[in-house]
């Protein structure tokens, strides 16, 4: 039974859901013919285009994942930390006791060049590993005696990175693997 409408527009949120299950209902019963009719062609359609759609979405998930963390530690971490040392005096912690331009200059090549080497794909899961080095660091090191709300961010990118590394770059990159 298909819901009264005004002007094409249905009259309430009862009649959308009554619409939304008529039409499930019939998309059913038109599926359960087929299947009764030719059941071994369909069967095989239908598991094929399962298995290349849930592979398609594994390699677009990846390509979300991997572009999202990198876009975002290049332009929360990445661009600022460029921002500072460009300044005369650079603030920057001083991490094992490397001295505070160099600890600047490699924390900027962990979260600039390295993310980009992750958004187009390339050598993503040894691309990884400097970011992931260059949070733990900031996670555990510079945030130490800080609390688990400022060392968040971090962590996020840390588990994120961590994530690429463990899936890869996917279909969707220059390595295509």
């Amino acid at each position: 039974m298909i819901p009264a409408t005004d002007n094409g527009n249905v009259l309430n949120l009862a009649a959308a859901i009554q619409v939304l299950i008529f039409f499930m209902e019939e998309k059913l019963k038109t599926t359960k013919i087929r299947l009764k009719h030719d059941s071994r062609k369909n069967y095989y359609f239908y598991s094929k285009f399962l298995k290349i759609t849930s592979m398609t979405n594994t390699h677009i998930g990846k390509l979300i994942l991997r572009v999202t963390f990198s876009v975002l530690i290049i332009w929360l971490h990445g661009f600022p930390k460029i921002q500072n040392l460009m300044t005369d005096e650079p603030q920057f912690p001083s991490i094992f006791g490397m001295g505070v331009v160099i600890s600047l200059i490699l924390a900027i090549i962990a979260e600039t060049v390295f993310p980009f080497l992750v958004i187009i794909g390339y050598k993503t899961r040894l691309a990884t590993i400097p970011i992931i080095i260059t949070m733990l660091v900031a996670a555990f090191v510079y945030h130490a005696q800080d609390p688990m709300s400022v060392k968040e961010k971090p962590l996020l990118f840390l588990f994120g990175f961590i994530a690429v590394a463990f899936l890869g770059a996917g279909k969707y990159s220059i390595d295509k693997k």
